[in-house]
């Protein structure tokens, strides 16, 4: 089961077109604070954010979705980041409420400037993820154009090539890749009241103590 199937196309699209339109308006974060990638995620996240559920109906329903953020504490004593190799994580939340039915998509996320992209700690962060997940996480690439990709290259240490090829710009990654589940798991999310990413493998849920400063979420619901 992939999200696009479970909800309207139109919603699906709408979905699409904010992420695609308020990353590109992100992008602005470069000539802001191009020194600093904290700065550069908060600012491009909070033009993801969107302070109220966004309506939309589609088929006799109404449809909400809602975009926020939240990014890992990566430093001090048992910091996130250390733990996990994520800067934050990325969630699609859809409810269905006439269905009683409820799901849930993670991505976890690092993110670096475009010139910090090759070294060894980013391929250990990367290796961090996939343990904690397979398929579930990428890389955000800032420069002045922002891009995304597959996390696995770095871990998997693939060519500079294969890298470059596999790259999109990061609003495309996100409404093109993460929406439509080609990356990132459907029933993994971060519980904030027990502070715990929780994702399902080989038939289990699986619990990995996590305190998040920040995280993603995009949320579509309908009454």
């Amino acid at each position: 089961m992939k999200i696009q199937d479970l909800l309207p196309p139109p919603v699906f699209q709408s979905i699409q077109s904010h992420l695609r339109t308020k990353s590109k308006q992100g992008e602005g974060a470069w000539e802001c604070a191009d020194q600093e990638e904290d700065s550069i995620t908060g600012h491009f996240c909070g033009q993801l954010y969107t302070p109220r559920w966004i309506k939309d109906n589609a088929g006799g329903e109404d449809w909400e979705f809602r975009v926020t953020y939240k990014k890992f504490r990566s430093k001090g004593k048992d910091a996130e980041e250390k733990i996990l190799g994520a800067d934050g994580i990325v969630e699609v939340h859809i409810e269905k409420k006439s269905l009683e039915e409820k799901h849930v998509k993670g991505l976890l996320f690092q993110a670096k400037k475009s010139n910090d992209t090759r070294g060894k700690k980013l391929e250990e962060q990367a290796e961090k993820m996939a343990r904690v997940v397979k398929n579930a996480s990428c890389i955000f690439e800032y420069g002045k154009e922002f891009y995304a990709y597959d996390a696995s290259l770095i871990a998997k240490r693939a060519s500079k090539k294969d890298i470059r090829e596999s790259k999109n710009p990061i609003g495309d990654f996100l409404a093109d890749t993460y929406l439509t589940c080609e990356i990132g798991k459907i029933g993994m999310s971060y519980d904030a009241v027990a502070k715990e990413i929780i994702y399902p493998e080989n038939g289990s849920i699986i619990r990995r103590k996590a305190c998040l400063d920040y995280r993603l979420r995009i949320e579509a619901r309908s009454k």
